[in-house]
């Protein structure tokens, strides 16, 4: 994907930037499609945080499928390991809508409902509040706007950003 660079440079930018916080990254995959790790690829730190995220994108590009609820409903699930009881922010950044399918028969589910169900239940569950960035996006916006708003932050919509520059804002 040619804009893995500007993500790369935006995140790093963002970890340099805020020395006295703790980050974390959960990715998708490169290789399972429609999966997510059970644990994150970095988990929440502030030592050497900037070598350790240039690291990551050193060695990893970027999935081919885009798996939100599932990666939502999977901080969810392990929200009180991840974050220790501590509030947090979620930084959501996709170039695209949710592209997988729930197992199971019948029709595909309501995904801009389910994500907002999702990101409302770790707002109230442990105070993760959401916002959604998305970079070279061309897809629906109803899901991730849905998903914004149920964010518990004063951006109800999701923040586009067209270029690298507007990224790293």
């Amino acid at each position: 994907v040619p804009h893995w660079g500007a993500v790369e440079a935006s995140v790093i930018g963002l970890v340099a930037g805020h020395e006295s916080a703790r980050f974390g990254l959960m990715a998708f995959p490169q290789d399972l499609p429609c999966t997510v790790s059970d644990v994150p690829d970095i988990p929440l730190t502030h030592f050497e945080a900037t070598a350790t995220f240039g690291a990551y994108f050193d060695a990893h590009g970027p999935g081919q499928t885009t798996p939100l609820l599932a990666a939502l409903e999977q901080v969810g699930g392990a929200a009180e390991g991840l974050l220790g009881g501590v509030q947090g922010i979620l930084v959501l950044r996709s170039d695209g809508e949710d592209t997988c399918e729930k197992m199971g028969p019948g029709p595909p589910p309501n995904r801009a409902g389910a994500l907002a169900a999702s990101t409302a239940s770790l707002l109230e569950s442990h105070g993760v509040r959401t916002y959604v960035i998305v970079y070279n996006y061309g897809g629906d916006p109803q899901q991730l706007d849905a998903d914004a708003s149920a964010g518990g932050t004063p951006v109800v919509t999701h923040l586009a950003a067209g270029d690298e520059g507007e990224l790293i804002d």
